[in-house]
């Protein structure tokens, strides 16, 4: 009995090892951040809260995000709270800076 249920175990091992090495549903970019992450930062740059906003802001730029450029011009330009919007001219790129 204790031969099957140890064979059953390392079976169940087996499958789940093997699963675990299949293809992720996204692949990371090299040395950078996944799509997946890319895409949760800029819906906390939508967000309300200025801890989320400076957050993302602070990946988004030591990822360097292209897709960041739009939604950093836009806080710079907004109503937003003037020390997001000096965060927003820290971490955008030069064209930016000259808002």
């Amino acid at each position: 009995m204790g031969v099957v249920r140890g064979g059953v175990a390392w079976a169940c091992v087996a499958l789940a090892a093997r699963g675990l090495a299949a293809e992720p549903a996204e692949a990371p970019r090299p040395n950078g951040p996944t799509p997946l992450a890319v895409e949760q930062a800029l819906e906390e740059l939508r967000s309300g809260d200025w801890v989320l906003k400076w957050a993302a802001m602070t990946q988004l730029a030591r990822w360097r995000v292209k897709e960041a450029d739009a939604p950093l011009k836009a806080i710079l330009a907004g109503k937003d709270h003037p020390w997001v919007r000096g965060r927003a001219l820290e971490k955008s790129p030069s064209p930016a800076r000259s808002l």
